[in-house]
């Protein structure tokens, strides 16, 4: 590498671009270093990818990715996010913090998965979430208020096994855990006492490989007439349910 850059021009220049792929399918191209600032233009040619959707991110500081519609953090230990007072529909891709995000009242929709891309026309209906959960870092709880809410939950494209280190993973009516021992989150889910719960239904997927699920209880509803349909979903491994 030259030594060409830096203030007086005599430092050893980092490399200028690095291009990572985010899963199989998924690309980030960063510029760091001397053309962090410096106005580069950058085509890139995607005729050649399959099913290729791009977002597009901008850098708003140094070290801070901005996106439009989402939430994006660094060096963040702690993140606590609550929403207004309509109807929520709530997107986690993934979680380096410990994150807690709690709605208001009304019906609210969750959606666990790297690929959790769903809008208000879509949320009440959709009946498959693509993605995986190994971007889930840090720990996750979702506090839903009064209402008739919605959660799902999919690592359907994962091929790391589920529940195999350390036990099985766990669903009870309020979490799910030990997906991979210390190595990803456990995912917490609460509804007002006085709501409906989760009456509009809670999905999980597990993944491509060979996945191991006590589950010891499911979530439900306290209002007389209703009831919570619970499902969880197979992959192609060699799955291990146990149902206690």
């Amino acid at each position: 590498k030259e030594k060409t850059c830096g203030f007086n021009g005599t430092s050893t220049c980092t490399n200028t671009v690095k291009v990572y792929a985010v899963g199989k399918n998924t690309f980030a191209i960063i510029f760091l270093g001397e053309r962090l600032n410096a106005g580069v233009i950058l085509d890139v040619d995607a005729s050649e990818l399959v099913g290729f959707e791009p977002e597009a991110f901008h850098n708003s500081t140094s070290n801070l990715l901005l996106r439009t519609s989402d939430i994006a953090y660094s060096n963040v230990e702690t993140l606590n996010i609550k929403t207004g007072t309509k109807s929520a529909v709530v997107n986690v891709r993934g979680t380096s913090a410990s994150t807690t995000i709690t709605t208001q009242d009304e019906d609210d929709y969750f959606f666990i998965s790297s690929d959790a891309v769903e809008i208000p026309e879509t949320a009440p209906t959709t009946d498959f979430l693509h993605g995986w959960l190994d971007y889930l870092e840090g720990n996750l709880s979702l506090n839903a208020g009064l209402g008739k809410h919605r959660l799902l939950i999919s690592d359907e494209n994962s091929t790391i096994g589920k529940g195999s280190i350390g036990g099985a993973a766990v669903l009870t009516e309020t979490s799910l855990t030990n997906l991979n021992g210390d190595s990803l989150g456990d995912i917490f889910y609460n509804a007002d006492v006085m709501g409906e719960y989760w009456s509009s239904g809670v999905t999980l997927w597990l993944g491509k490989n060979d996945d191991t699920l006590d589950v010891l209880s499911i979530p439900t509803t306290k209002v007389e007439g209703l009831r919570t349909v619970a499902s969880v979903h197979a992959g192609p491994g060699d799955d291990v349910l146990q149902i206690q």
